[in-house]
């Protein structure tokens, strides 16, 4: 499942990066790893904003990430708990 489809305050792992195949792209997940969020980290989605559009807070490492729309598109999560 994407990072944009998991539910609020629920745990997930990150498996990898959907669509690596442009230039732009590649770019994209170069910002999302130097954020901190890259496979095998733990995230949870801890606020959505306004009418579930841009940007989400993202809890990684013990840090609270800002990422907007497309870049949750990009990033595949594995739920912890079914």
């Amino acid at each position: 499942m994407k990072l944009s489809e998991l539910p609020l305050e629920c745990p997930a792992k990150i498996v990898g990066f959907v669509g690596q195949e442009s230039k732009q792209q590649e770019g994209l997940l170069q910002s999302i790893v130097a954020m901190g969020l890259c496979p095998g980290c733990e995230v949870t989605i801890k606020h959505v904003g306004p009418f579930g559009k841009n940007p989400i807070a993202v809890s990684c490492r013990g840090s609270l990430i800002g990422i907007g729309l497309e870049e949750s598109e990009v990033i595949e999560v594995e739920r912890k708990y079914p």
